[in-house]
C-alpha cells in the first residue's frame, strides 16, 4: 500500500510541475503577443528589404530581457523528467526561448554600434547586417511561439489525466 500512495504523490507532483510550467509559458506567450514582437520583426524586414529606406534605430529589433522570465522553469528543472517524453518538449522550448534572447542581445549590442556610428560602415552595410541579423530573430520567435503554443496545450492534457482512470 505504502508504494501505491507514492506512485500517487509522484503523480501528483508531475501535474504541479506541469501546471507551473504552463502558466510560465502562457504568460510569456502573453507578453509576446502583447508587445507584438512578431509584427514588429515583420515590419523592421519589410522596411530593411526597402533599398530606398534610411535605416535608423527603429530598424533595431530592441527588447530587453532584464528580468529572469523563466524562474519557473530553473525552479523545476530537476523535475523535468515527472513529465515524460513531454520534458523533451519544454526543454526544446525554453531553450529555443534563451537563444532568441541571446541572438537579441547581440542584434541589439551589435546594431546600436553601427547606427551610433561607433564602427565606421556604410549605410548598405548596416542594412545587410540588420536584414541579416533580423531574419534568423524573427524566425526563431515564430518557432518559439508556435512549440510553446504546442507545449502549452500539451501541459494542459498532462495535468487533466488521471490516475488509473479513477483521481485528478
Amino acid at each position: 500500500m505504502n508504494a501505491l500512495v507514492q506512485r500517487y504523490a509522484v503523480f501528483k507532483e508531475s501535474k504541479g510541475v506541469a501546471l507551473a510550467l504552463q502558466a510560465e509559458m502562457s504568460a510569456v506567450l502573453r507578453l509576446v503577443a502583447f508587445r507584438n514582437y512578431i509584427a514588429g520583426t515583420d515590419a523592421i524586414l519589410v522596411r530593411l528589404r526597402d533599398p530606398t529606406h534610411v535605416v535608423d534605430l527603429g530598424d533595431l529589433f530592441l527588447v530587453r530581457a532584464e528580468e529572469d522570465y523563466f524562474s519557473v522553469f530553473h525552479a523545476v528543472a530537476p523535475k523535468i523528467g515527472l513529465l515524460g517524453p513531454l520534458g523533451g518538449d519544454v526543454v526544446l522550448v525554453y531553450a529555443a526561448a534563451k537563444s532568441l534572447l541571446e541572438d537579441i542581445k547581440f542584434l541589439r549590442d551589435e546594431g546600436q554600434a553601427f547606427l551610433e556610428g561607433r564602427r565606421t560602415v556604410t549605410p548598405d552595410q548596416v542594412r545587410a547586417f540588420l536584414l541579416q541579423q533580423t531574419t534568423p530573430v524573427n524566425g526563431l520567435l515564430r518557432e518559439a511561439v508556435n512549440l510553446a503554443t504546442q507545449a502549452v496545450a500539451n501541459l494542459g492534457t498532462f495535468a487533466n489525466k488521471r490516475w488509473f482512470r479513477l483521481f485528478k
